[in-house]
């Protein structure tokens, strides 16, 4: 992996999902396809565009377009798990969404590949108002939720207890993420909104189990959300060091292979966090299945592993080997804190629920190992 990713790829060069610039528009008349970037349209032509009416196409079409239609609907109150938006931001958002998105935008990724007009039109939604130009400064899990509802295919099943229902929006995250990336440039974009989107999971897992936690457990529970926080940021050092090179030259598939990377410490904080919400919330779908005792993993067993990694480091390809153990060093100490912090928090806990998160403790402890016995290297597996 680490040879392939040094190599400079020729075409498009590299771009960072957070601060990308717009390539031109492309002539669409003879393949039909449509080539990633953003919208041409300035901002003056924008706010000229006359009010849409329900149904109609956005701006003035091009033939070699497909038709961009919107149906936004109603959200009832029942579907959100905490505060319900006030008619005033949903029009601020319908507005954001619709002058980000015109029929004049250069789509990211093939229709046909997006297996549906619904899909399309939300992934670009999102890919437009995160990483566009006009990207927003914080984060917007209000506006993220409420346009994740007006694509769920199935809101009519949304569950009535709070758990189930972000069970039911990490069913929407996880419908909404099937479908095939075509360039490059839409499998970068991908592993972006993939890794976007499983955080914002995470964070709504979080404040439901905030909401249902008392005074002394919400204070252990926000130190260990800091620990994680802090040991999650380590990483993308951590990758930059361990598989980049001082040259810059990563290739064109840079942040696809960080995005993959990064995932897989996002799916430690989901497993740390599924568990503790569902077994606080009372929910019947509450994960109580613990390891194998030949799969316990001990703290010892990790630390001698992350000794065997630093002293098989070499610089053959990259950076330093003083560099990138370093890196690696911050990437323990910032790994431990987050485990030591979630002690406090199992001392804290009733019972039933202690014994869902200690085993959730275990499940990370194991997940980690195996990804220090495989250097990082295989994030799919």
């Amino acid at each position: 992996m680490r040879k392939i990713l040094i190599i400079l790829i020729t075409g498009p060069l590299l771009f960072a999902c957070k601060d990308s610039k717009s390539p031109s528009r492309v002539d669409q008349s003879e393949s039909k396809k449509f080539t990633p970037g953003w919208s041409m349209k300035s901002e003056e032509n924008i706010k000229q565009k006359p009010e849409q009416k329900p149904g109609e196409p956005l701006g003035q079409t091009d033939p070699d377009y497909v038709p961009v239609r919107r149906q936004w609907r109603e959200i009832p109150a029942s579907a959100y798990p905490f505060d319900v938006p006030s008619n005033q931001a949903i029009a601020k958002w319908r507005e954001q969404f619709e002058k980000a998105n015109d029929a004049d935008s250069v789509w990211f990724n093939d229709y046909q590949r997006c297996g549906g007009m619904e899909r399309w039109l939300t992934v670009n939604d999102f890919i437009e108002l995160w990483y566009g130009p006009n990207r927003p400064s914080g984060q917007d899990d209000a506006r993220t939720l409420w346009r994740l509802l007006q694509y769920d295919p199935d809101l009519e099943q949304m569950p009535n207890s709070r758990g189930d229902r972000i069970l039911h929006i990490r069913g929407i995250i996880d419908t909404l993420l099937d479908y095939d990336a075509g360039s490059q440039m839409d499998l970068n974009l991908y592993a972006c909104l993939q890794n976007d989107l499983h955080d914002y999971y995470c964070r709504i897992m979080l404040r439901s189990v905030l909401l249902a936690a008392p005074a002394d457990l919400s204070s252990a529970l926000r130190k260990e959300e800091r620990a994680w926080r802090k040991y999650f940021e380590q990483m993308s050092d951590v990758y930059e060091h361990l598989y980049g090179s001082p040259e810059g030259l990563l290739g064109s598939g840079w942040p696809m292979f960080r995005g993959h990377f990064l995932e897989m410490h996002l799916a430690l904080r989901k497993d740390s966090l599924e568990g503790l919400m569902l077994a606080l919330l009372g929910s019947e779908n509450a994960i109580t299945s613990c390891l194998n005792s030949d799969d316990v993993v001990t703290s010892k067993m990790i630390d001698e592993e992350y000794r065997r990694y630093a002293e098989g480091i070499d610089d053959e390809y990259g950076y330093p080997v003083a560099v990138q153990r370093k890196a690696l060093s911050k990437d323990q100490q910032a790994w431990k804190a987050w485990i030591a912090s979630r002690s406090a928090v199992s001392f804290l806990l009733p019972a039933a629920a202690k014994a869902v998160y200690d085993n959730s403790t275990e499940v990370l402890l194991f997940h980690k190992f195996d990804m220090l016995k495989n250097r990082y290297e295989a994030p799919n597996d």
